[in-house]
């Protein structure tokens, strides 16, 4: 007794800074998490409040996505705007494939698509995100992240409502009651929530980092696709299809993201409702959890590092921000009259780098005249008399050629 009291200053410290803080910003990166991702999409789009709402037959726009296609609206105005003024400065150059209903025709196309991509992104995070809330409604539990993962690592013999109380009060520190009431060593209960909650955290962050930097990016690169559109009549979409690779590889990052981290939190939330009967140790049953809570974590994280390999960008977190600065620099090529693409460029740098001790084979050079090569023979001085000179080895072709030549000759 008198040993656990000495030691509480010390328990309630290594608390709060390895469990309490790890799984508050844990939470609130759950919480924020779920208002851009469902409050967001569901209410301010779709007019859903809550899923036990949820009613096709009442199913109505709500005032933001009114504001959506009016801004939709206004962005085809300008973009038509721009396409007019960029075919009235180019219409010098124009031909029978330069007709500006043609390329307006062209342009409509991508951009009603441009248009419906956030649409179907919407639409398809709003499916995902009912899906898992009536899971998680069947399981009688609240879509929160940190709170199951830390109802997950209930210590050995410690109750559940206790462990529960904790966790409804921001996850602070037991009381000095509760400490003394609490079987076995400290340490135990200490280790395996800190273990978990600061790696869970510094996973969680990472990600949030980079899916909230491609989201940026997503921005800019919408803010300025009324340039690239406009430059579609006149360069064949060489522009548009820079910034569309750009535009497709951050939605499907993003996306792959979302549906990661829905999978983890089903996949936690299974761990959290499984009775380990058989695991009556003081480590086992929090071994066994903690390492299913990594490898559910390991197992998202090689989905996004899968979808980055796959869309050929790099996933460490310190190559975003050059990869930003990649997106600003081929917006400024946008807006400016250069179509060099930047991540095209790097490529060709580290191959050149890759390149630089290889020996170069010498190629011929190629001669483009289609006839040069008859005239290279006509050209050739005869001399009949001239007992070394061996007529050269032609085929079929290039002997009714040099016969019709020396017929020629002889009648002139």
């Amino acid at each position: 007794m008198f040993e656990k009291t000495l030691f509480f200053p010390l328990f309630v410290f290594i608390w709060t800074i390895f469990i309490q803080i790890p799984f508050s910003l844990l939470s609130l990166v759950s919480k924020l998490f779920e208002v851009v991702n469902f409050s967001f999409i569901n209410f301010m789009l779709f007019g859903i409040e809550k899923i036990e709402n949820f009613d096709f037959n009442k199913l109505n726009t709500s005032i933001y996505f009114k504001l959506f296609a009016i801004v939709s609206l206004f962005l085809f105005i300008f973009i038509l705007l721009f396409v007019f003024v960029k075919w009235s400065i180019h219409k010098g150059i124009q031909n029978k494939n330069y007709s500006f209903l043609a390329r307006l025709k062209h342009i409509i196309s991508y951009f009603v698509l441009l248009l419906l991509t956030p649409i179907i992104i919407f639409s398809a995070l709003l499916v995902l995100n009912n899906f898992f809330e009536i899971i998680l409604r069947s399981f009688d539990v609240k879509s929160n992240l940190a709170n199951n993962i830390f109802m997950s690592l209930i210590p050995y013999r410690i109750l559940r409502p206790d462990w529960l109380f904790l966790a409804n009060q921001e996850y602070s520190a037991p009381s000095f009651g509760m400490f003394l009431a609490f079987p076995g060593s400290s340490a135990v209960i200490l280790f395996f929530p800190a273990l978990i909650g600061m790696w869970s955290f510094k996973i969680m962050a990472t990600s949030i980092v980079r899916v909230s930097m491609q989201t940026f990016q997503m921005l800019v690169l919408f803010s300025v696709s009324p340039i690239i559109f406009s430059t579609m009549i006149y360069d064949n979409g060489r522009k548009f299809k820079i910034w569309k690779n750009l535009f497709i590889r951050n939605v499907l990052t993003i996306m792959c993201f979302v549906l990661g981290i829905k999978l983890f939190e089903f996949y936690v939330l299974i761990i959290n409702k499984w009775n380990l009967r058989h695991f009556y140790g003081i480590f086992d049953k929090n071994i066994i959890t903690s390492l299913f809570i990594i490898g559910g974590l390991l197992g998202a994280t090689q989905l996004n590092k899968l979808v980055y390999k796959f869309t050929n960008q790099n996933y460490k977190l310190k190559e975003h921000f050059v990869q930003t600065q990649d997106v600003f620099k081929n917006a400024k090529n946008f807006i400016t009259n250069k179509t060099e693409n930047i991540a095209e460029n790097q490529q060709n740098v580290n191959n050149e780098q890759k390149n630089k001790y290889k020996p170069q084979q010498t190629l011929p050079e190629l001669n483009l005249d289609l006839f040069a090569k008859y005239n290279n023979q006509f050209n050739v001085e005869w001399n009949i008399e001239n007992k070394d000179y061996k007529i050269p080895k032609l085929d079929f072709q290039d002997h009714k050629f040099f016969k019709m030549y020396k017929e020629i000759n002889a009648t002139t």
